[in-house]
Formats: structure tokens, C-alpha cells, sequence
């Protein structure tokens, strides 16, 4: 029974591996990387994963507190579509379908509805909490010197929710400099 537990935890071992290596290759921040910098997706993946480790903000990027959120919206979005969808077919004269119960269906169809549109309108408010955290990881300096007021404020906002989170991004450890041929950032 020792032997089959080893030779267990060794497959174990192996599959957390290859999932690590895999999660540290796709991730939501690899769009950012290859919109703003131009990377391939894999190595766009691998870069955000490494800068967010160097910053040590592993617990701030794997809280999924805004996309939660947005799913919860989605979810009463959708309901409340499929009520409203519900409610115009018993009100209405015409019936609109042709079935046994027509106000199931419509609430389904409703709720689907609503659920789909909200979620495609909310996935560009995801997109823009990702492009903000990694740039904010990213370019401290850039954001630093072009709106001085806003970096202040953020950072300040961040100290509240994750305290000592900042403290290992000084204001000069950020992009050291810029790649001569392609402009990607080199950072520190």
C-alpha cells in the first residue's frame, strides 16, 4: 500500500505541475500583455504571471471579487429580463407562442436573453479592471508622472483594502527601460 501511495503522489505531483505550468501561461492578464506589449499569448501569459509574482501580488490578482460581482449582476439582470419578458406575454392579447405554457418559456427566453447581453457588456468592464491592474503593475513610473493625483489616490485606495501590498512597489522599481526594436518594457 506505501508503494501505490508514492507512485500516487508522484502522478499527483506531475498533474499539479503541468496545471501550474499551464495557469501560469493562461490567464486573463495575457490579453493585456499582447494588446499593450506584443507578445504571444503564451508568453504574454508567462510575463503578467511573473510580474505579478515579483510584485508578490499573488492573493490581490487571484481575488475574484469584481468578476463574482459581475456574474451577480448578470444573474439579476436576467432575472429581472425574464420577469419583464413574462409579464408582457400575460398582458398581451396576441399570444406569442403557441404552446402549453407560454409564461415558462417566456421567462426563460427572457432571462437567457438578458443574461447573454449583460454578460457580453460586462466582460468590457472586466477587461478594464485587467488592463488597470497590470498596468498599474507594470509601469508604476508612467502613471506616477503623467497623472500624479490619480496614482496618489489609487494608491491610497489600495492601502486600505490590502494593506502592505505597496510596499514592495517603490516608485522606482518599475520598467528599467524600453526594448530598442519592438518597445516592449524591461522591467526590473
Amino acid at each position: 500500500l506505501m508503494c501505490i501511495y508514492e507512485c500516487l503522489h508522484c502522478v499527483q505531483s506531475c498533474i499539479m505541475s503541468c496545471v501550474d505550468t499551464l495557469a501560469d501561461r493562461f490567464n486573463p492578464w495575457a490579453f493585456m500583455y499582447v494588446g499593450m506589449y506584443g507578445y504571444g499569448f503564451m508568453e504574454a501569459g508567462l510575463q503578467a504571471t511573473e510580474v505579478f509574482e515579483r510584485r508578490d501580488w499573488a492573493m490581490i490578482v487571484s481575488d475574484d471579487l469584481v468578476p463574482n460581482i459581475l456574474l451577480i449582476a448578470s444573474l439579476v439582470i436576467g432575472g429581472i429580463t425574464g420577469c419583464f419578458a413574462h409579464l408582457i406575454e400575460q398582458m398581451s392579447v396576441i399570444h406569442v407562442m403557441s404552446i402549453e405554457q407560454p409564461g415558462f418559456v417566456s421567462f426563460w427566453v427572457g432571462s437567457c436573453v438578458g443574461l447573454v447581453l449583460t454578460s457580453v457588456l460586462f466582460s468590457v468592464i472586466s477587461g478594464a479592471m485587467n488592463a488597470v491592474l497590470v498596468c498599474f503593475a507594470t509601469t508604476p513610473l508612467d502613471f506616477e508622472a503623467n497623472h500624479p493625483e490619480l496614482s496618489h489616490e489609487m494608491r491610497a485606495a489600495w492601502r486600505e483594502v490590502w494593506p502592505g501590498a505597496l510596499d514592495i512597489i517603490d516608485l522606482h522599481d518599475g520598467v528599467v527601460g524600453y526594448h530598442p526594436e519592438d518597445g516592449r518594457p524591461l522591467l526590473a
